[in-house]
């Protein structure tokens, strides 16, 4: 395993971003403080990526996408963290390259060291590659999703509360037995964390829980996994007037599942989905669900990479984007203008130490 500047700066006793800037000679920092950094640096054989001196402030980010969130079912999420990403990163004057992943290889990209700091993005990343990048000497940020049990750098949608959001949306109309439907909670944080909303939505409401329907291993998901889900529960004779389904490709199908069995949608059952991507609002009818600002969690990855990059923050750091509901005809509910989310904080705090699971 490579020396990595954690190390330095454990033996030095000092934070990583002290670490950064001294491998950058930047004047800020006591000749006391560069000694002793250099001295644990050159007792430890760390050996100083290149990519990490960039000429005049220009910085090059890597985007690295999980080889299955990259393909085009996708439904162009990552295309909209991208444009975010890019934005930011030409407005601080830097550069972008994008690169696929899988398995428990990094691509070219970082094993040539041609990239001064990642953001990651996309499911499934293996643990090799956690791994593999927690050992980098140059920063990385996660997008979308967080490894719970490693202290990396991440931007979040507020997941539980988003899961809270969409269930309180269906107790308001009147709804009182409100069931789920997710990918396998196994395979995915998200599936979890807004399984927790669900039922911490069902919880401070005095409501009984609707019937669960997970999907067992992520072949299952998608539409065909969302009308698998509801001709599921139909089968069975569960009793349910309305179905948060976490996310929204599964909404779709089961919204077409409740048509194919004759059930009104949203007068019998009404529906709310988790993401808001681009075919939510062309469904029939159009998909209520839980808005992710792509775009604003590519523009925060990149101001944070930034910040990490030019030692104006120390990792590990969370940045969470609070969640927005997007009212269409699936609820029932009459739809009204969302309000702005309110911006994410400028000054990210630690993250606060992981919880369990209720799964």
């Amino acid at each position: 395993m490579p020396v990595t500047q954690q190390d330095v700066a454990e033996a030095a006793r000092v934070s990583v971003s002290t670490v950064c800037l001294v491998l950058r000679d930047d004047p800020r920092i006591s000749e006391h403080t560069r000694r002793r950094v250099l001295q644990a640096a050159q007792d430890l054989g760390y050996v100083a990526r290149t990519a990490l001196h960039a000429p005049g402030g220009v910085h090059h980010l890597g985007v690295l996408i999980a080889e299955g969130s990259a393909h085009p079912s996708a439904d162009h999420f990552f295309g909209e963290v991208l444009r975010g990403v890019t934005e930011e990163a030409e407005r601080g004057g830097h550069t972008v390259s994008v690169a696929a992943f899988g398995g428990h290889d990094l691509p070219r990209l970082v094993r040539e060291g041609r990239a001064h700091g990642l953001i990651l993005g996309g499911n499934p990343i293996a643990e090799g590659v956690l791994e593999r990048v927690r050992a980098l000497t140059i920063p990385s940020v996660f997008i979308g999703r967080y490894p719970g049990h490693l202290s990396l750098n991440a931007v979040l949608t507020d997941n539980p509360a988003g899961g809270q959001l969409a269930t309180e949306h269906l107790l308001g109309l009147g709804r009182r037995r409100v069931g789920f439907i997710s990918g396998d909670p196994t395979e995915s944080f998200m599936n979890d964390d807004r399984l927790t909303g669900y039922r911490r939505a069902l919880h401070l409401a005095g409501a009984q829980p609707g019937p669960l329907w997970f999907a067992r291993g992520t072949a299952m998901g998608g539409v065909e996994g969302g009308a698998r889900a509801v001709h599921d529960l139909l089968g069975s004779g569960a009793d349910f007037d309305a179905l948060f389904v976490a996310e929204d490709h599964m909404a779709l199908g089961a919204l077409r599942a409740l048509r194919e069995r004759g059930v009104c949608v949203p007068g019998d059952v009404a529906v709310v989905g988790y993401s808001d991507i681009h075919l939510a609002g062309l469904s029939d009818p159009p998909l209520t669900t839980v808005h992710v600002p792509r775009r604003r969690l590519g523009r925060t990855a990149a101001r944070l990479l930034d910040d990490l990059l030019t030692g104006r923050v120390e990792p590990p750091l969370h940045i969470t984007l609070p969640p927005r509901l997007v009212v269409r005809g699936s609820c029932g509910a009459v739809a009204q203008k969302s309000p702005r989310p309110p911006p994410a904080s400028p000054h990210p705090s630690p993250p606060a130490a992981p919880t369990s699971p209720e799964v």
